[in-house]
């Protein structure tokens, strides 16, 4: 079972950690969002497919940037992307995904470790959305969490009424300038 996501839903939550230039060049957002659409949820390793997100991100953000790895950002200032950061952007990839596909006795445990041991948004937000009735009283626990994500890492939350799908942007603070 696939789902798809489309170019303009990937360029949406990549566009403000990464910039508009570099998700907007050609071939980038469509990589991506035909890798997340041909995903099966069913027949997929969630932790190798994160795996294979952050590897795509790091060679199409290399095939756009080069050896560098810097862009220019909408305030002028130039920011390079360390490796550090593809593990959250490939989380915004996913957050795209993972809340879309109904509930799977065999994905929960999954979804659990991905959001506890790796504190994965995306998996946070797949398991308030599906499997809240499977969690019981630790969904008040996830909520907790994801609220806690959102406050301390301006993430979007979906608790907040003025929530869009997609990961949390980049704050300019939290970005490393270049000189």
């Amino acid at each position: 079972m696939t789902r798809t996501v489309t170019r303009e839903e990937v360029r949406l939550v990549l566009e403000k950690p990464l910039g508009r230039d570099l998700v907007c060049s050609d071939g980038f957002a469509e990589t991506l969002s035909r890798a997340l659409s041909t995903w099966d949820f069913e027949a997929g390793d969630l932790p190798d497919f994160y795996r294979r997100m952050e590897d795509l991100l790091v060679q199409s953000c290399f095939i756009v940037l080069g050896s560098t790895m810097r862009y220019k950002a909408h305030t002028g200032q130039i920011y390079t992307i360390s490796l550090s950061d593809f593990p959250d952007l490939a989380d915004r990839c996913l957050s795209l995904l993972l809340p879309r596909f109904p509930s799977f006795p065999d994905a929960l445990p999954v979804l659990q470790d991905l959001a506890f041991r790796k504190g994965s948004y995306a998996a946070m937000l797949a398991l308030y959305r599906n499997y809240s009735s499977a969690l019981g009283s630790n969904i008040s626990f996830i909520a907790s969490m994801m609220k806690n994500r959102v406050v301390s890492d301006g993430l979007p939350g979906e608790l907040d009424p003025d929530y869009r799908p997609g990961p949390r942007p980049k704050t300019d603070s939290e970005r490393k300038p270049q000189k």
